[in-house]
């Protein structure tokens, strides 16, 4: 599946190797850590950084959904950074084609911190629903980087799963933090329980939260990353 891939925020595929004893994936070297890396590192990303990191995930989210693929396994730790600072999608283990999304033994597997509703229950998904199950976990990301903590920070894994299941409750700014308007807004849309009538990333793309200012250069990009 990855091998067909081919987008600047897609950790690319380079080849494999296999001997009677191992196989080998060779895979694009990324330097850089990850988001989950930044995040432990220097908490609340700044507003600049956010932004940019998320169109990024927003155009490779996108594009793979173009390519009928679902990730299910998206978080702060499988995105990882270059060396110019740009992230990218990695971890497509638990991947699959849209119709196979929900129909096998391993749709619940993942972490439980970045999974959608409809990973629990099965509920409302039909067609190509099964894409949104990664626009939760996008705004489980975009909430991460905004907060500086773990979405569910406060609970343990098999708390947030019965939350999910029993509530379909999503999660909120952890104490002690706040979102902007935009944010806030953004992440609600992400954190919508019917999968039918959550945005997809493309139409995410348009909103205020993920929109690159005129006048946006690499420069201030380098200048935010260099601050956080």
């Amino acid at each position: 599946m990855l091998r067909d891939l081919d987008h600047p925020n897609i950790v690319q595929y380079l080849g494999s190797e296999q001997t009677p004893t191992s196989y080998s994936l060779f895979m694009e070297y990324l330097p850089g850590g990850t988001i989950a890396s930044y995040v432990q590192k220097y908490g609340k990303l700044s507003d600049e950084l956010t932004l940019y990191f998320t169109c990024q995930l927003l155009d490779g989210i996108d594009y793979i959904h173009s390519q009928n693929i679902v990730h299910r396994n998206l978080t702060s730790a499988h995105i990882l950074i270059d060396a110019s600072g740009s992230c990218k999608i990695s971890s497509f283990g638990l991947a699959r084609r849209c119709g196979q999304v929900f129909k096998d033994s391993v749709s619940i597997t993942g972490s439980a911190f970045y999974m959608p509703p409809e990973a629990i229950s099965n509920k409302n998904v039909s067609g190509n629903n099964g894409t949104k199950y990664d626009i939760w976990s996008a705004g489980c990301v975009v909430l991460e980087m905004c907060t500086g903590r773990r979405p569910w920070n406060d609970m343990e894994a098999m708390a947030v799963l019965l939350k999910l299941y029993q509530a379909e409750e999503s999660p909120g700014p952890p104490p002690g933090t706040t979102l902007s308007a935009e944010s806030a807004d953004f992440c609600k849309l992400c954190f919508i329980s019917d999968p039918a009538e959550r945005p997809s990333a493309s139409e995410l793309k348009s909103h205020g939260f993920a929109v690159v200012p005129t006048g946006w250069s690499l420069s201030g990009v380098s200048q935010a990353l260099a601050e956080s």
